[in-house]
């Protein structure tokens, strides 16, 4: 293999670690104080990775640099290279839950945050006592923007992004049941699609929509239904349905899980819906991070 030597010695290690930084802060003035170096540094090493590899790399913005495609491109080989470095001077190291001080940042959509988290909490908290996790809600778009950022380390939720950066990891496959109050129901025990369409009906919409998935299915039978209510949120929604007749179709593995707390009936939904997986994605850089294959171990045994 041909080696251009010019170029090799223009990366020197610090500038890699600037252009990282810059990839996950996208502030010239962020990473210098989290490297502990000056301004004029940071604009030196970015200078100089900008006549390397002679593509503008990052475009400022008024709120601060945008990579272009082509360091979007160039960050996982340049991660991977970093980190190669990093294991070569520190040895071989295994990921030690009981001592680790580590912060995971994991977004979840709230119906699967309210089934995972007791049992993986009480998973951690006897394993793991000083690892913190940080939370937030799981949304497809912010979140593969987050992971690509580096804002999160794990997105746990359904998935269908192709980008090449994310490795996305199936924890289980999720389908739809009908749920609707137990107590003074006046439910038949047989539903059709014209009756079910005639029910009072509440749809869970992180946008405020009135009309989702399920209405899309009915529209091929020639059907409509009216929803008389959105919420953002399933545990509110599922307060609801529990105090009120609207009826609503929710993922099965909540629906059974929640059903004894609000004393719900769940049965399966009138109309053939997709099922679709329920995964974990995170960024292509920690394939290999032994504290990402531990966690996802002890979500996968949590939801056993």
């Amino acid at each position: 293999m041909d080696i251009d030597e010019i170029k090799l010695r223009r990366l020197d290690l610090t500038v890699l670690l600037v252009f990282l930084g810059v990839m996950r802060y996208r502030k010239a003035t962020t990473t210098a104080e989290q490297m502990g170096l000056s301004q004029s540094s940071i604009t030196h090493s970015l200078n100089r990775l900008r006549e390397v590899f002679d593509d503008k790399l990052f475009l400022r913005k008024p709120d601060g640099l945008e990579p272009t495609a082509f360091a979007l491109s160039i960050e996982p080989r340049i991660r991977t290279i970093v980190e190669s470095l990093n294991g070569l001077l520190n040895g071989p190291t295994e990921f030690q839950p009981l001592t680790s001080t580590v912060t995971l940042r994991v977004a979840m959509r709230d119906h699967i945050l309210s089934m995972l988290l007791p049992p993986l909490l009480e998973r951690l908290f006897a394993v793991a006592p000083n690892l913190r996790l940080s939370t937030g809600i799981f949304d497809q778009n912010d979140s593969l923007q987050d992971l690509l950022n580096g804002r999160i380390d794990m997105a746990l939720g359904h998935m269908d992004h192709q980008n090449t950066s994310l490795v996305i990891e199936k924890l289980y496959d999720e389908d739809y049941s009908l749920v609707s109050r137990k107590s003074g129901s006046e439910l038949p025990d047989e539903l059709t699609l014209e009756s079910y369409c005639r029910l009072k009906h509440l749809l869970i919409s992180p946008n405020g929509s009135l009309t989702g998935i399920v209405d899309d299915a009915l529209r091929e039978y020639g059907l409509k239904r009216r929803v008389s209510v959105s919420v953002p949120l399933f545990v509110p929604a599922l307060e609801v349905i529990a105090k009120t007749d609207l009826v609503a179709i929710i993922p099965t593995k909540m629906a059974k899980a929640f059903a004894p707390k609000f004393d719900l009936d769940v049965r399966s939904a009138p109309i053939p819906l997709q099922s679709y997986p329920v995964s974990a994605t995170y960024h292509r850089r920690d394939e290999h991070n032994p504290i990402h294959r531990w966690f996802i171990n002890q979500v996968k045994s949590s939801l056993e």
